[in-house]
């Protein structure tokens, strides 16, 4: 990662000088944040956690249908919890409207987690609403008394709309993907000319 030199501006400054060149902090996201590698595993993950809640909730809509397994991803990730390997087929729909995913607390916690190492590069806060709207979501599955640290296999019954407005095409991973895409693009365009 690139090191600020001197601070430009007046009293706290405007911009950061990067050998020679001032850069506005608006434009150097790298300069704040983790570095692009770090970076490019924590996008992983959250798309992983995104496409393990979406296995699950299309198991409930086509339960006839043999879902894809995320064995091979999570095994990339060094993930060492095989049981998650088991969400598609452990999903079901209950009489009520609403839905029975297993480990959801915890798919969302580590969804939430990954986006979270974002934060220092989201200067325009467009990350910020996906994440409020990701901790009013895990609101409904997890209680202070048993937090997701860990996965716990027990009945979390959560309306399927809210599934579907979480893990569905436009929903809210889908929008915290976007944006940590953009953030992490962003990044490595300002990052790039001085690699070189």
């Amino acid at each position: 990662m690139i090191q600020p030199r001197t601070m430009v501006g007046g009293q706290g400054g405007t911009g950061v000088r990067y050998r020679g060149a001032t850069v506005s902090r608006r434009t150097a996201p790298a300069a704040a944040g983790p570095d692009l590698a770090a970076a490019a595993i924590q996008l992983r993950r959250l798309r992983y956690y995104r496409d393990l809640l979406l296995s699950g909730f299309e198991s409930t809509i086509w339960p006839d249908r043999s879902g894809r397994t995320l064995r091979r991803e999570r095994l990339a990730l060094g993930i060492d919890l095989p049981e998650l390997d088991a969400v598609a087929i452990w999903s079901v729909r209950c009489g009520d409207g609403t839905l029975a995913i297993p480990f959801i607390d915890y798919i969302l916690a580590r969804a939430r987690e990954a986006a979270a190492h974002f934060a220092l590069w989201d200067l325009d806060g467009t990350l910020r609403g996906g994440i409020e709207a990701l901790d009013r979501a895990m609101a409904m599955t997890v209680t202070p008394a048993a937090p997701a640290t860990l996965p716990r296999l027990e009945e979390v019954h959560v309306p399927e709309d809210a599934v579907a407005g979480l893990c569905g095409s436009g929903g809210i991973l889908d929008r915290l993907v976007e944006a940590c895409e953009t953030l992490t693009l962003a990044a490595a365009r300002h990052a790039a000319p001085e690699a070189s």
